[in-house]
């Protein structure tokens, strides 16, 4: 992670944005490792732009995370033409400020976030970008129907896949169908997330048997003791917008 603070205030507008691909800071295009920008706004400084690029041949799964917060505060990403791409706010609470997250997929080029006023708040906050290229579906469906059958369950099972249902690449659940043939505990973990997702476990008849779905990007993980039988553990995906 790399940490920016200090810096000359981000621009009003997408022409004087802070460029974070220079070399004063992420020095290129977002990339998995997390760059966190530390800056204010309030009725003075109604908003900041910060202008970043996506690289590669293939879309990527951005993420953004607006946090450290004492007021009301909402991102709103850009597209190269001035567009309007996403909106994401961030609202008090009784239990402090809750933070933005806005995630969605993109192609290849230049975008502008903007950290926002609401109303004329004041606040500091932390920008945090990442990028992670998406990679090749590895055949887990839509449904318990074309779910990815990975077999008998003898041991640990890794897989890198993706959901999401905003942005250039829609893929919404992914499947994995498995068999149990001795009694035991099944550990289901899912990590490594840039947008709210959630795991379920169902059973060979399709009834949902355990659930995981805490809020934003904390990991997911059922821990079910279970009798040998067909199991299909789905993850599904929801965006906060």
């Amino acid at each position: 992670m790399a940490t920016f603070s200090g810096f000359p205030d981000p621009g009003s507008t997408r022409s004087t944005a802070l460029d974070t691909t220079s070399a004063s800071y992420i020095s290129g295009s977002l990339s998995s490792t997390p760059n966190v920008f530390q800056d204010s706004i309030s009725n003075l400084d109604t908003s900041d732009f910060y202008k970043f690029t996506i690289s590669g041949s293939s879309a990527s799964a951005v993420s953004f995370l607006l946090n450290g917060l004492s007021d009301d505060a909402r991102l709103r990403l850009y597209d190269d033409s001035g567009s309007s791409v996403a909106l994401q706010t961030a609202s008090s609470s009784s239990d402090g400020t809750i933070p933005a997250l806005l995630a969605r997929s993109l192609n290849a080029g230049t975008y502008y976030i903007r950290v926002e006023s609401i109303s004329g708040s004041s606040t500091s906050y932390n920008l945090t970008l990442t990028a992670n290229v998406i990679p090749t579906d590895n055949g887990s469906g839509n449904s318990t129907a074309t779910a990815l059958d990975i077999g008998t369950l003898t041991s640990s099972y890794n897989a890198i896949d993706y959901v999401g249902n905003k942005g250039v690449v829609i893929d919404t659940d992914d499947y994995y169908k498995l068999n149990i043939t001795n009694n035991g505990t099944l550990n289901v973990s899912l990590n490594g997330l840039g947008g709210n997702a959630n795991i379920e476990l169902y059973d060979q008849l399709g009834s949902k048997i355990a659930s995981s779905t805490l809020i934003g990007i904390s990991p997911e993980s059922i821990i079910k003791s279970l009798a040998s039988y067909l199991l299909c553990p789905g993850l599904s995906w929801w965006q906060w917008w």
